[in-house]
């Protein structure tokens, strides 16, 4: 990982502890309304957010206003290749494929919980980029090490005590 991506990812990794302090641990948002979609990908996307949210399919996720800031970052930084490190069940992931889907990039998404990747993997498919996305599962604090490519963008929404030793 380079100087420039590990800084560009702390600086993701702040905006991220303040996302978890702001939101208490979850979000208590529910009502917070998806933006309309652009295209038939973006409505795609946005229906799996959606009904994540009604069935209850999500752990700990960023609000729509935060994920809609992850996909605004991605794009306007024309971001080829995205490191998220802590996928959970897919929202924040969700918000950056929607970007990486018009980028022509890719994610590379870190989770530990067996249980959460699965949903997450389910997620991306039912909304058409699991094809974008790449889920490592384990802990990323070893697994980072093994990335080679230069790093657009890191988003960071883990254990919030562990942010600097992801560096590599």
């Amino acid at each position: 990982m380079t100087r420039k991506s590990f800084l560009s990812g702390f600086a993701l990794a702040i905006c991220g502890r303040a996302m978890a302090q702001r939101r208490g641990g979850r979000t208590g948002r529910a009502a917070e309304t998806l933006p309309q979609p652009a295209d038939e990908s973006e409505k795609r996307i946005l229906g799996v957010l959606d009904d994540m949210r009604r069935m209850g399919e999500v752990y700990l996720e960023v609000p729509v206003s935060d994920g809609r800031m992850l996909c605004l970052l991605a794009e306007s930084s024309g971001a080829k290749n995205v490191v998220e490190i802590g996928t959970s069940t897919g929202v924040s992931g969700l918000w950056l494929l929607m970007a990486l889907q018009r980028t022509g990039g890719h994610l590379t998404t870190f989770e530990m919980d067996r249980g959460r990747a699965t949903l997450a993997r389910g997620h991306f498919e039912r909304a058409g980029v699991g094809a974008l996305a790449t889920i490592v599962l384990g802990d990323a604090h070893q697994n980072v090490k093994r990335l080679k490519d230069p790093i657009d963008l890191t988003f960071i929404d883990a254990d919030k005590e562990g942010y600097l030793d992801y560096r590599s």
